[in-house]
């Protein structure tokens, strides 16, 4: 079972997005987190498997988040939610080790795809 963190402010969002991720097989929310500074605190404690990070959050953005995880060479992959369409800052995403981006608004259809193709690199690696 892959264990999710969900970082997102939005509180109805963050709940759409834990029903979506319960819909597919193999993963388990374990926490919904509203900002940057206490996902960053959650992942270190908890050592989930997969975060699902909204770019647009308080405290500490999605891709401050990323950075830091990335630089402190914390072991969690994540994949990241944003509203930006432009190659600059999907490019960023991908350079920071997104395994994948979600651009909003979404459908379940490409939330499954993301998790789904997540689900299939990790079993490959195992």
């Amino acid at each position: 079972m892959i264990k999710v963190i969900v970082a997102e402010d939005d509180p109805m969002v963050a709940q759409i997005n834990r029903k979506y991720i319960e819909a597919v097989a193999g993963f388990e929310v374990i926490a919904v987190i509203h900002n940057g500074n206490d996902a960053y605190d959650y992942v270190k404690k908890f050592n989930p498997d997969l975060i699902i990070l909204d770019m647009y959050m308080p405290k500490l953005n999605g891709m401050e988040l990323l950075k830091r995880i990335r630089n402190e060479e914390i072991k969690v992959d994540a994949i990241l939610v944003t509203a930006a369409k432009d190659a600059y800052h999907i490019s960023e995403l991908l350079k920071w080790g997104a395994v994948d981006y979600l651009v909003k608004p979404f459908e379940f259809s490409r939330f499954k795809v993301a998790l789904e193709g997540y689900l299939k690199r990790t079993v490959a690696l195992e």
